[in-house]
């Protein structure tokens, strides 16, 4: 699931053509924040704060549980 969010955060903000400080308005947090994304550090980052900014973009975020 972090995978998920970590690849879609940075398809968005290069499909906007945000710049890093553009990025980090829209999503709420800072700069080095935007870097680590782009840069797929992603042991940076928890669940819950990936699906916060996504949701301050303007994205929905939805979790499907399927049966194994």
């Amino acid at each position: 699931m972090r995978t998920d969010l970590m690849i879609s955060l940075p398809k968005l903000i290069r499909s906007k053509q945000w710049s890093l400080e553009e990025s980090a308005l829209h999503l709420k947090t800072t700069i080095d924040c935007v870097e680590g994304l782009l840069a797929g550090k992603i042991d940076r980052f928890q669940v819950e704060p990936l699906i916060t900014m996504l949701t301050h973009a303007g994205m929905k975020v939805r979790v499907e549980i399927v049966a194994a």
